[in-house]
């Protein structure tokens, strides 16, 4: 109607500026370094392998005795079937002269990356927990990762060598659990366990002693401790030796400790 003010115009929007994103700020080289229990493998010309050809990393050695690699399958395994694509594995190594013994980690938890060279943020991870046994060393994915028609420079799979790259990790806090001779892998049997007799109302303190048994750390100060008998145990036991000559307790060597 005549006589009222118009009413102001709304005001547009003011765009804020759009800040550019740097180039080259998430390339491989500025990913950070492998850590302690991690180790970096590259694949070069990974399209050169035939389907069910394989390649392994070098060892990588954790604190303790949890020792791994790398097993590639560039092209694939049989299992893999088309498309091709990567296959990749943890494999565990048992310690130099365990081969006739039954050995387990349990509880592992492991991880496999393809690193993208141009954006790591487009970097392929999968990851479990697994126990490896002697039966079965070996744990990973037949597909999930790379397909073949994918590994190319310009995608950023593979760097100006024509080198694939991958990273795998392990992290296991249980120490490595030796069982002698030839056991069936039949559930608990196969790692040695065997329980603890409820003798009355000794549950509780079951579970305890089998909590502080699988802290390494504790274990190890517990085998090493360096005790003496009791003058009269240690007398009747030498046939009369004199106080503090007695034998030490038995020394059982300390399980190995295993830190993530």
């Amino acid at each position: 109607p005549a006589g009222c003010p118009l009413p102001a115009p709304e005001p547009s929007p003011v765009e804020e500026p759009q800040l550019p994103v740097a180039k080259g700020m998430w390339t491989k080289d500025k990913l950070p370094a492998p850590r302690e229990h991690e180790l970096e493998f590259l694949v070069a010309d990974p399209k050169s392998y035939r389907q069910g050809k394989s390649v392994l990393s070098p060892i990588l050695a954790l604190q303790g005795a949890l020792r791994f690699r790398l097993l590639v399958f560039p092209m694939g395994t049989e299992s893999t079937q088309k498309p091709e694509q990567i296959a990749a594995f943890v494999e565990v190594v048992p310690p130099d002269g365990s081969q006739d013994i039954r050995w387990a980690f349990e509880g592992v938890r492991y991880q496999i990356s393809v690193i993208n060279w141009h954006d790591y943020r487009r970097t392929v991870t999968q990851s479990d927990t697994f126990t490896f046994q002697r039966d079965s060393a070996d744990r990973g994915w037949h597909r999930g990762f790379l397909k073949a028609s994918e590994m190319t420079a310009k995608e950023g799979w593979l760097n100006e060598k024509g080198e694939l790259c991958l990273r795998a990790s392990c992290s296991a806090r249980r120490a490595m659990l030796h069982v002698a001779g030839s056991l069936p892998s039949a559930g608990r049997r196969s790692v040695g366990y065997v329980g603890l007799k409820n003798h009355g109302a000794t549950c509780y303190m079951n579970c305890l002693l089998q909590t502080l048994f699988h802290i390494g750390q504790f274990r190890h100060i517990v085998y090493s401790i360096n005790c003496r008998e009791p003058a009269d145990q240690a007398t009747a036991q030498t046939g009369g030796a004199a106080d503090g000559d007695g034998p030490s307790c038995d020394e059982r060597p300390a399980l190995p400790l295993l830190v993530a």
